[in-house]
């Protein structure tokens, strides 16, 4: 019950004038019937039911419907603001949402972080998040990746560094979703010509508590570490072009190719190891994997195969 006190601060914008304003009776006679609406408000789930009347603090049946009609009603005006990118009102009933205790689905959260970013508002974004956080919402990765690739599109690596060690705290174990996360976020890094941070974020991964990456992210971790070892590549070369690879840069952009190689042939090992696992054969023959002649001729061998299946 602690939620009215953690407001939004700056991140709210302009305030509506009281949170308990009853709606019009035109307004009452547009509430929203479209599936999307109703599928943004948690109440609507256990339709029929008694699950949520005692959360929404109605016993009775036309109670619970006048509640309904009022929070769908907000609902569909924040989303409509969202759409059109008025972030003060989306943020205003937000508040109003927030202060009545409507439970929400997650599409709204990601509806008004993506109103602040296109509205280059990344600020209220981060803002935003911590209100979230303050008012003890989960936050999901999807939701966080998406706040990480605004920052990254803003070229802010450290704000993608930070927002990742408040979302995934050192020493907490990484897991499959959280890995899907990391990955997104040595990506982030890279964009923003942070190898360093990457560097910094990849080690602390490898050294908490848990089981290894292959283990919590499954076989993928390979495809994904070689993508990055391609960005790396590629953003080092582009520096390079055109000058910005200056001082301790260039350093920085090896040392972390090297961590990159090191994991995943690490990964490699573990997967080959596994029981009844075929050996994974890296790709881009350099480390040892098929060269582009050896692969020409094995993609010839599977045409003839397919044409002799056709005779």
């Amino acid at each position: 019950g602690g939620q009215d006190g953690s407001g939004c601060g700056g991140a709210c914008g302009s305030r509506s004038p009281t949170p308990d304003t009853p709606l019009s009776r035109s307004d009452a006679l547009l509430r929203p019937r479209s599936p999307t609406p109703t599928k943004m408000l948690a109440w609507e789930e256990q339709h029929g039911g008694r699950g949520r009347a005692s959360a929404c603090g109605s016993p009775g049946d036309s109670d619970h419907e006048g509640r309904g009609d009022q929070t769908d009603g907000f609902i569909n005006k924040l989303i409509e603001a969202c759409q059109m990118n008025d972030v003060n009102r989306a943020f205003s009933l937000f508040e109003k949402l927030r202060r009545m205790r409507v439970p929400l689905y997650e599409g709204v959260y990601k509806m008004i972080m993506e109103c602040c970013m296109r509205t280059q508002q990344l600020g209220l974004a981060i803002q935003f998040y911590e209100t979230l956080k303050g008012s003890n919402q989960r936050i999901s990765a999807r939701l966080v990746t998406v706040l990480i690739e605004a920052c990254a599109r803003e070229q802010h690596g450290d704000k993608v560094h930070a927002i990742w060690i408040d979302w995934c705290p050192v020493g907490q174990p990484i897991t499959a979703v959280s890995g899907e996360v990391l990955f997104v976020v040595v990506s982030a890094l890279i964009r923003t010509m942070s190898p360093d941070l990457a560097h910094e974020v990849l080690t602390d991964a490898l050294r908490r508590p848990g089981e290894s990456l292959v283990a919590s992210v499954g076989a993928g971790v390979e495809v994904e570490l070689e993508d990055l070892l391609q960005l790396n590549e590629t953003v080092a070369d582009e520096a390079r072009m055109n000058g910005t690879l200056m001082g301790e840069l260039a350093g920085q952009f090896t040392e972390l190719h090297v961590l990159l190689q090191d994991v995943r042939q690490h990964c490699l090992q573990e997967l080959a190891s596994r029981p009844g696992s075929s050996p994974q054969q890296p790709r881009g023959g350099p480390s040892g994997g098929y060269g582009a002649a050896e692969e020409l001729l094995l993609m010839e061998d599977v045409d003839l195969d397919l044409e002799l299946a056709a005779m």
